[in-house]
């Protein structure tokens, strides 16, 4: 994935977190805290994979740009 998919990624996964915390019947308080939960910290992991993919892409020359996928 791109910088900018993992962000985008990040966002989508916000909004699906978002929308477990409003009522609903088809799951408890309990599994839709878990859900939560589990939602936000994999946004999270996304959103700090875009950032070290920005970095990648201003510092070409640092290692970082090989990891992110940058080096040909």
């Amino acid at each position: 994935m791109t910088g900018p998919e993992h962000y985008r990624k990040a966002e989508q996964l916000l909004a699906k977190a978002a929308e477990c915390s409003r009522p609903d019947d088809e799951l408890s308080d309990e599994d839709a805290m878990a859900l939560i939960t589990v939602t936000t910290a994999t946004a999270q992991v996304h959103a700090t994979l875009a950032l070290a993919a920005s970095f990648a892409e201003v510092n070409p020359t640092s290692t970082w740009h090989e990891v992110a996928g940058g080096a040909s």
